[in-house]
């Protein structure tokens, strides 16, 4: 795939098995990492109707991923759609001996209190497959593993409204 075409707003089919198809979308971009949502889409084919089917779609997991994927051909391009309403996530960052909250962006720091270093994770980014996974245990096609749990777009929405007024 032309990587001058992942951009966001892009959604992919990704195979589940043999016959089925699950869908992902890029959110957001940076270099080489991508904020990408996977949806509770099912489908026997790799290709999505329609901009209100896929808006009909649950987003069942988010998290930041590279693009080897798409780039390999594994996921296919299907076509580019407004993206859904989700919230970014915020990390912890540790600097000498001090922890800060970071934006998904980068685009702002400030030093974080003890609950938001208790709560926070550290920015991390995940091989694909990872999402391809979580999609399929969501479909009940693969054992739930914790790595999972990260990708919960519940768990993401509830740590970044602590930041909405940043």
């Amino acid at each position: 795939m032309d990587i001058n075409l992942i951009e966001s707003g892009l959604v992919f089919a990704m195979p589940l098995d043999g016959n089925r198809f699950s869908f992902g979308q890029i959110i957001k971009t940076q270099v080489r990492i991508h904020y990408m949502a996977g949806f509770d889409l099912l489908k026997s084919e790799p290709w999505i109707d329609s901009s209100e089917e896929l808006a009909m779609a649950q987003v069942v997991a988010l998290g930041d991923f590279f693009d080897i994927l798409l780039k390999l051909g594994r996921w296919q391009p299907v076509g580019t759609f407004e993206c859904p309403p989700v919230s970014l996530p915020f990390f912890k960052v540790k600097i000498g001996e001090d922890y800060f909250v970071e934006s998904w962006d980068r685009s702002w720091t400030r030093v974080a209190t003890e609950e938001e270093v208790r709560i926070l994770g550290f920015r991390s980014h995940k091989a694909p497959i990872i999402l391809e996974n979580a999609i399929k245990w969501h479909f009940n096609l693969e054992p739930h593993h914790v790595f999972f749990d990260s990708l919960s777009p519940v768990r993401i929405h509830e740590i970044s409204r602590f930041f909405s007024h940043e």
